[in-house]
């Protein structure tokens, strides 16, 4: 940033769920906190784990930026308002929502239980439900906030998680939903539709050995992943942390409904049209 531009969220209060991150690395959520915090939020982080919600503080307070960490679980009720209670205690108001929060259990109508349901849904819907329950109030008082929903490119295709697919597919109706509803109270709700990401969740998964079966190398290696996307790349945590930033900023004051892909161009693209990439690219 160039020395005297201004920041774009200078002294706003932004609140994000999911803030720690699985594994070595940035996740998700740390590397929106890190960008909001360069952009001069004032930050609550909120997430389950003690250790990674502290790791992201800590890397927040390099960045000279001001942070309190909340430890709580979306799926409860009271988490969620005690999340906005403390966030109004320490800054005064709310301005900025993003709810990153997930859950993931793989399966599919047969095998998923009920409480394998209850699980994902109560935290990636129900959560953003109660967070913005809680916060939209505090922004209307105001006549201004902006809520983030970090959704899935599993909204669209399949994960290979019935469960989570389909909690991904509600948010974002949840996110148009709530737009229209609160537009008249100076509140924007938009989502992030993340693509195929490099992550440290995912690099457990698609990176190690090479399996002995060419057909498991070729529907778990990280050179697929690259190679179905238009521009030949997976994305990382920074590529939804920018969108993020611009969504939850005033650069964006006349967006809101919006369910943006941050993808690559995966989501207009079929199999079949990079299948010719795809065959040349892992031979």
């Amino acid at each position: 940033m160039t020395a005297g531009t201004p920041r774009a969220l200078e002294n706003q209060v932004a609140i994000v769920t999911g803030a720690g991150t699985e594994g070595e690395g940035v996740g998700v959520g740390r590397a929106i906190a890190s960008v909001l915090a360069e952009q001069g939020a004032r930050l609550v982080l909120t997430d389950i784990d003690a250790g990674r919600v502290r790791e992201t503080a800590d890397l927040v307070a390099a960045k000279d930026a001001k942070a309190i960490t909340v430890l709580g679980d979306v799926s409860s009720p009271a988490d969620c308002q005690r999340v906005i209670d403390e966030a109004a205690e320490a800054f005064g108001t709310v301005d900025i929502l993003v709810n990153n929060a997930a859950a993931s259990i793989p399966g599919s109508v047969l095998t998923l239980s009920d409480a394998d349901w209850d699980t994902v849904y109560s935290v990636i819907v129900m959560g953003a439900v109660r967070m913005s329950r809680a916060a939209i109030p505090v922004m209307a008082e105001r006549g201004h906030g902006a809520i983030v929903n970090i959704s899935s490119l599993a909204s669209t295709v399949s994960s290979r998680s019935a469960a989570y697919g389909s909690a991904k597919g509600a948010l974002e109706a949840l996110t148009r939903d709530m737009a229209v509803q609160h537009g008249r109270d100076g509140i924007r709700v938009n989502a992030v539709v993340p693509g195929y990401l490099n992550t440290p969740r995912v690099q457990k998964h698609v990176k190690g050995p090479e399996p002995a079966s060419r057909q498991v190398r070729v529907l778990t290696s990280v050179e697929l992943r690259n190679a179905v996307s238009p521009l030949g790349v997976e994305g990382n945590a920074w590529d939804v942390a920018w969108a993020v930033e611009y969504l939850a900023s005033d650069r964006a004051r006349f967006v809101t409904g919006v369910c943006l892909p941050v993808d690559g161009g995966v989501t207009p693209t079929s199999y079949l049209t990079m299948a010719p990439v795809i065959q040349e690219e892992l031979g």
